[in-house]
């Protein structure tokens, strides 16, 4: 219960901080301020521990085993459920292999505050070069160049969190040219970023509800792979511990009344796409950029329409 969101998309916990908002912190300061300001502090030391428990089998460094995932769903071997569950592990222990270390899994609740801190330096600084002065000015978010100059970074840094994780599973599955239907996803509201597979072509890639029966989440930075019934999609979220002075990563059970999803990128890419200049501080897939810079992306019509 500790992590079941209500219909405004509250935390047990976030009841106790002293500015209750729905959307998550922007940074740590604004983090640490509602929680050492907490009405509530003896409640809040109460729940803290059980709202960020670690609710994943599997640590960041453990593949997933497609042999578990046989056993768990028991999909024909002959049926599509098969072949996407089969891809997803394929391309989600890819992305493990690459990044063994990330700053907001719940792995690192359990690492000293300090190494979190020097790892999120250098992937914000990787981010920045990746978005702004790699530039991607003249090409599409998912031209292959673009991608290649991603790939090379990720394996130098080894470090990444859901938004990287999910990138190299979608760069995973169109260098090999899957005709499957791919889609990344990402929470407006709640902060998380994973890849779906094998969704119905005539389903609306924002309503888990109508992704069709054999539709797989593909989640490599949670080890998550499995059919996309709503109780596998996770959300994310982050609480400062005035004691130890540090955050701690949660992962709020979704909320179908409450969290909203955007595509970010799609292949085979719909026909309905369009090439658009955004900010790229205007979505949550990408870090602020300075001076307000602008790079050029591929986005499905329903984005473009909301960023008009």
């Amino acid at each position: 219960m500790a992590r079941t969101v209500n219909d405004q998309g509250e935390l047990p916990l976030s009841l106790c901080l002293n500015d209750k908002t729905d959307d998550d912190p922007l940074d740590y300061k604004t983090c640490k301020a509602s929680a050492i300001d907490s009405p509530f502090p003896q409640i809040y030391s109460l729940l803290l521990p059980l709202t960020c428990a670690n609710p994943l089998p599997l640590l960041l460094t453990q593949p997933i085993e497609f042999s578990t995932l046989l056993e768990t769903y028991k999909p024909t071997t002959d049926g599509p459920l098969y072949q996407h569950l089969k891809i997803g592990c394929e391309a989600a222990n890819f992305a493990r292999n690459i990044l063994t270390k990330s700053c907001t899994h719940p792995d690192s609740n359990l690492r000293p505050w300090s190494y979190v801190k020097e790892d999120s330096k250098l992937l914000n600084n990787a981010r920045f070069n990746f978005w702004v002065e790699e530039g991607i000015k003249q090409e599409t978010y998912t031209s292959l160049p673009a991608q290649t100059r991603r790939m090379m970074a990720y394996k130098n840094i080894g470090i990444g969190d859901c938004r990287e994780h999910s990138d190299i599973v979608f760069y995973y599955l169109t260098e090999k040219k899957q005709t499957v239907q791919c889609d990344w996803l990402g929470s407006s509201n709640g902060d998380h970023a994973f890849i779906l597979i094998g969704r119905d072509p005539a389903s609306d890639p924002t309503k888990p509800a109508t992704w069709g029966k054999n539709a797989v989440i593909c989640d490599a930075w949670a080890g998550i792979i499995s059919p996309a019934d709503q109780q596998h999609i996770l959300t994310y979220k982050e609480f400062w511990s005035p004691e130890e002075m540090r955050v701690y990563s949660s992962l709020p059970i979704y909320n179908a009344n409450y969290h909203q999803f955007e595509l970010f990128e799609s292949a085979p890419t719909p026909t309905n796409t369009t090439a658009v200049n955004v900010e790229v501080s205007g979505m949550g897939l990408f870090p602020p950029a300075l001076n307000d810079k602008k790079i050029e992306i591929s986005l499905p019509q329903q984005v473009v329409n909301k960023l008009q």
